[in-house]
């Protein structure tokens, strides 16, 4: 997640696995007001892979897997066609240079060309983001045409983002939240401010469907919500912090037991696993094998895998929903130096909870912005599907 100086984004730098680009269709007249996006899910393993996007977080290195939401978008007067990681924490899209500069690997998603494309303007504006592993990209703000989404999808002219000229990555980022969140100094329309503006949406919303752990794809839904998808009420949380999109977590129940929370959590997709309040992980760990806190680490370790796939419900205004962490187990946590630290948790203790991943596909989550809300629902694992718009 990328926040101004006081919240910094990382993604990991080497990819191990290639999605074949899924077709942008041609577009054709759109009659209703929702873009539904299908993305890949993609595992990569880095150093600081798989806990969050959020800088400060990370006490040392670590060499975690991650997954990562990949789609294409077209970019240009000759569609371009490049690759981009769904991004609910930050707030800019932008694609690595073509000839991009930097430490990064072969760009298999492609990159921008804004010499080919005769729509494109440079609007002169620097773009810069430091990352937490001290590796960083940089550029310049432009304006061209983008088009993306499932069938009719949705095209935007004279839309603004960043051309990263020196990068790390070898795919761009699609980031989806507030524009208060972005890395210019200067506020600006960003993607979903334009499909509202634009009129392809009523609502500044969108809505997550991760699928279950088996499922290649997900979709996400802007200004939309897919009915088929949701198994009982969608409840709604209040924002309680705008630059995080924070809720309130009322208490977590682990093997009977419920402990009582309050604390801020988000709901992130640039988090693979979750990170903890330390009073919070305390508590959920004290049902594991010998769980102890490991203040190097800033996770918990413990002497096995007993009960790891134990549920545990997390209990907020309205709705619970019920986990297993079985997923962030690491049977030998180890550093980028080789040390070995043996069975844990890859979950840290942070200032609020970050609930990723295996939250996440665990429930359905409308983010909107409007009502300044999150809601959640429990998820139906179907492959039917009724849009409706928000």
């Amino acid at each position: 997640m990328h926040f101004k100086f006081s919240t910094l984004f990382s993604v990991a730098t080497y990819l191990v696995a290639t999605v074949s680009a899924a077709a942008v269709p041609d577009l054709e007249e759109r009659d209703s007001k929702f873009l539904s996006i299908t993305f890949e899910k993609v595992k990569d393993t880095a150093v600081n892979g798989s806990i969050s996007k959020r800088s400060g977080i990370y006490p040392n290195d670590l060499i975690r897997e991650r997954l990562f939401y990949l789609t294409y978008v077209d970019v240009g007067s000759n569609k371009q066609r490049i690759g981009v990681d769904i991004d609910t924490g930050s707030a800019d899209l932008w694609f690595p240079d073509v000839n991009a500069g930097g430490d990064h690997p072969p760009l298999a998603y492609g990159g921008y060309d804004p010499d080919s494309s005769s729509t494109s303007q440079n609007t002169g504006q620097s773009f810069y983001i430091q990352y937490v592993d001290r590796t960083h990209d940089s550029g310049f703000y432009y304006l061209d045409t983008v088009s993306l989404g499932d069938s009719p999808g949705a095209t935007l002219e004279n839309f603004q983002f960043a051309d990263a000229t020196t990068t790390d990555l070898a795919y761009g980022i699609f980031g989806i939240g507030r524009d208060g969140n972005e890395a210019s100094y200067n506020v600006y329309p960003n993607f979903l401010d334009r499909l509202k503006s634009d009129g392809l949406i009523a609502t500044k919303a969108y809505s997550i469907f991760l699928n279950d752990e088996g499922a290649s794809q997900g979709t996400v839904i802007f200004g939309g919500k897919d009915l088929d998808k949701i198994d009982g009420p969608l409840v709604a949380q209040q924002i309680v912090d705008d630059a995080n999109l924070a809720i309130k977590l009322d208490s977590v129940t682990v093997n009977g037991q419920t402990f009582q929370s309050g604390d801020n959590s988000v709901l992130d997709t640039g988090t693979t696993t979750a990170a903890f309040t330390r009073e919070l992980g305390d508590a959920i760990f004290s049902h594991y094998d010998n769980a102890r806190y490991n203040s190097y680490l800033k996770q918990w370790l413990v002497d096995s895998d007993k009960n790891v796939d134990q549920p545990v419900t997390f209990n907020f205004n309205g709705i619970s929903i019920t986990i297993s962490l079985a997923d962030a187990y690491d049977s030998n946590i180890t550093t980028a130096d080789g040390t070995e630290y043996g069975p844990g948790f890859d979950i840290i203790s942070y200032d609020f909870n970050l609930l990723g991943d295996i939250f996440l596909r665990d429930a359905y989550v409308v983010y909107d912005y409007d009502a300044n809300t999150v809601s959640i629902a429990k998820p139906k694992y179907t492959s039917s599907s009724n849009i409706v718009a928000l």
